[in-house]
């Protein structure tokens, strides 16, 4: 099965004032393409920590890397030095880059209080892409995402502006996605209430060991004063979570059953 990591880019991330919506979005749509996400990293704006966990990301040679963040024109905008001397390349003012920069300029129109050099510098910046990589058009925003490969790893680089990140995607990164052929998972759920987590554990370790293909997911939560668990059933079939929801359903039933004559005796 294909997989995927994803690393977010930005000190507002890990100082907890913005929540990481980005990643959680990608992972789902990841999830859509049959994609299995193995790890999501969060790092802040420091060039140093970007690059080195660019780096271990690419060690562990995921199919997909997916980065988010750091793409703009302003001082703690660094994805593309960091991306650049991590993958050893040159980091190139790329002619397309600069047409889709020069275009987005135009079509969102940017103060006219800005300088004519800072402007300049600005789009330049954002127009610098590592050797080889190819940029993506960004509809919404100003910066181009990147796309390029190492090795087995196909890197994908999005602002961390939701809307452009997932403009891009939708539009640039979805149907390369696509293309690799992940392996779509089936799944169903059974809400389990009024038993806690603790007495279900021993039907799932029996539901796991009668099903090794199938992913066995338990979310505790509680509505009012009642607990409730939610069993997620992950396999490559349909026939395959049918056959180990009915096998759970049976195992829970037939404990329901037992508790019921133990407390009326």
């Amino acid at each position: 099965m294909l997989n995927a990591e994803i690393l977010s880019l930005g000190n507002e991330l890990i100082e907890g004032l913005r929540t990481n919506t980005n990643a959680t979005w990608l992972a789902r749509e990841l999830t859509r393409l049959g994609i299995r996400v193995t790890r999501i990293t969060c790092v802040g704006d420091e060039q140093g920590e970007i690059k080195a966990a660019i780096g271990e990301a690419l060690a562990r040679k995921p199919n997909v890397l997916i980065i988010t963040g750091g793409l703009g024109a302003t001082p703690d905008d660094r994805t593309r030095e960091a991306l650049a001397l991590a993958m050893r390349r040159g980091l190139i003012l790329n002619s397309v880059a600069l047409k889709l920069v020069e275009s987005s300029y135009r079509r969102l129109g940017p103060s006219r209080s800005i300088k004519r050099e800072a402007l300049a510098q600005a789009k330049q910046k954002m127009a610098r892409i590592p050797k080889g990589a190819i940029p993506l058009p960004n509809q919404v925003g100003l910066a181009p995402g990147i796309k390029l490969r190492h090795g087995k790893t196909l890197i994908f680089c999005l602002p961390g502006v939701p809307a452009e990140a997932k403009a891009i995607f939708r539009t640039s990164v979805r149907h390369n996605l696509a293309e690799l052929g992940g392996q779509v998972m089936c799944s169903r759920t059974v809400l389990v209430k009024g038993i806690d987590e603790t007495t279900l554990a021993p039907l799932l370790e029996r539901l796991a060991h009668a099903f090794p293909s199938v992913d066995v997911r338990s979310y505790p939560s509680w509505k009012g004063t009642q607990s409730q668990i939610k069993i997620m059933l992950v396999a490559p079939t349909a026939e395959q979570v049918k056959a180990a929801a009915e096998f759970f359903e049976r195992s829970l039933k037939g404990s329901r059953a037992s508790t019921s004559r133990r407390d009326h005796r």
